[in-house]
């Protein structure tokens, strides 16, 4: 999705224009799959939010209950690249950040508040800050 919004914007969005011209081949991009990315990445982040929903409801810190598990990690950390923590906890070069914050609005808009509330659980009970590379 960054790399199509960088081709798309000539680079005014997504990755510096020559950072996206060297990725497009590499993963395979095409202009047509764009828009079955995007619904993929909202139907996932729905069904993610449902399940965090569904945790504070049961009671439940977790995704799948009372203790972390690998699903925990991975969601928490797989929003790095749609809701970013906080510069101070998550530091990026410009040309990152700025990939990240101009990421289509629709998905961004898409995380949950329990989705957001679980992530900012797991960094501060599991996972390190600041998030170095």
């Amino acid at each position: 999705m960054l790399v199509h919004a960088s081709l798309s914007t000539d680079g005014r969005e997504g990755w510096p224009l020559p950072v996206a011209v060297n990725l497009a081949p590499k993963y395979g991009y095409a202009p047509e799959r764009a828009p079955a990315a995007k619904a993929r990445a909202l139907a996932t982040l729905a069904l993610f939010g449902r399940v965090a929903d569904d945790a504070r409801a049961r009671g439940d810190d977790y995704l799948l209950g009372g203790a972390p598990t690998a699903l925990d990690v991975y969601a928490a950390t797989a929003l790095g690249v749609i809701a970013p923590l906080p510069d101070a906890q998550c530091p990026m070069v410009a040309p990152v950040r700025h990939a990240i914050d101009t990421l289509d609005v629709e998905v961004r808009a898409a995380v949950s508040t329990a989705l957001l509330a679980h992530r900012d659980r797991m960094y501060e009970r599991h996972l390190p800050l600041p998030v170095q590379f």
